[in-house]
């Protein structure tokens, strides 16, 4: 999760529109902007923060710009014991992002994003739980070509999203603890390829394509040998799809119209 230093602006697309962001984001998607350095220098900032129930918030984070090149570089890390016994959240993580100005027009970028968060659940104050924890750690590395001309714009990139959790479902008697975790493994990764292009003032067309792998594992383990208790869940399947879209804005509301085609394979 980028951190809040980091944010530019938060942009929220409803609708089809949104398919530009790959095939699974046809009901909307947020947008998180990062910010970027405008001028040449470097740029730190430190962010900290504290509150009740020993809550703590703190951020870094450095930006550098030296004519076509551009860096950022962020950490950040939060926690709070909460209100109630085992109920605790832990966070922390952090992001990279390298890009150069090609020209003009065009520029590339990479980066990567990676957090790790650490919970627990206490039940409700009848029936309170014990050992009810999860680890869980999520990332998302990718590299993008942008190009950016008058009234178009478009990009090619490639992306992995993936994940990891390790749960403990825990109990209501702390005399007899569960002996297993879940855990599950997952990975996105895709390329996806589209133009923009504003024909006349308020009428935006994207055509694109898009492609997608999915894999996921699911299995649990025992608490004392960490062998694998039960015959691994796996699932992968592929994503494809094409899209042409186009809205027009009317009387400050917007209209749109799509066309998809998409196929979709699962093992």
């Amino acid at each position: 999760m980028t951190g809040t230093l980091m944010a530019e602006r938060v942009e929220v697309l409803r609708g089809p529109a949104s398919v530009l962001y790959g095939s699974n984001a046809m009901g909307g998607v947020m947008n998180i902007v990062t910010r970027q350095a405008k001028q040449d220098g470097v740029n730190t900032n430190i962010q900290l923060g504290a509150g009740s129930y020993g809550t703590i918030q703190t951020e870094a984070s450095n930006q550098v710009r030296s004519g076509r090149f551009s860096s950022t570089v962020s950490a950040q890390y939060g926690g709070t014991d909460n209100h109630r016994p085992r109920m605790g959240f832990e966070q922390y993580g952090g992001y990279l992002k390298l890009g150069y100005d090609l020209s003009d027009h065009w520029n590339t970028y990479i980066d990567a994003n990676i957090t790790h968060f650490n919970a627990s659940y206490p039940g409700t104050e009848d029936k309170p739980m014990y050992d009810a924890d999860q680890w869980i750690t999520r990332g998302i590395v990718s590299a993008a070509l942008e190009n950016h001309y008058g009234n178009t714009s478009g990009a090619l990139s490639v992306y992995s999203n993936f994940g990891r959790h390790k749960i403990d479902d825990g109990t209501t008697d702390p005399a007899t603890p569960t002996q297993r975790y879940f855990r599950s493994k997952d990975a996105l990764t895709g390329v996806s390829l589209y133009q923009s292009i504003q024909l006349f003032e308020g009428n935006r067309v994207t055509a694109g394509v898009d492609y997608m792998h999915i894999y996921g594992n699911a299995y649990y383990t025992s608490k004392a040998t960490g062998e694998i208790l039960d015959t691994p869940n796996k699932q992968s399947g592929n994503d494809g799809a094409g899209h042409l879209m186009g809205k027009h804005g009317i009387i400050e509301k917007l209209r749109e119209a799509g066309y998809k085609v998409e196929q979709i394979k699962r093992k």
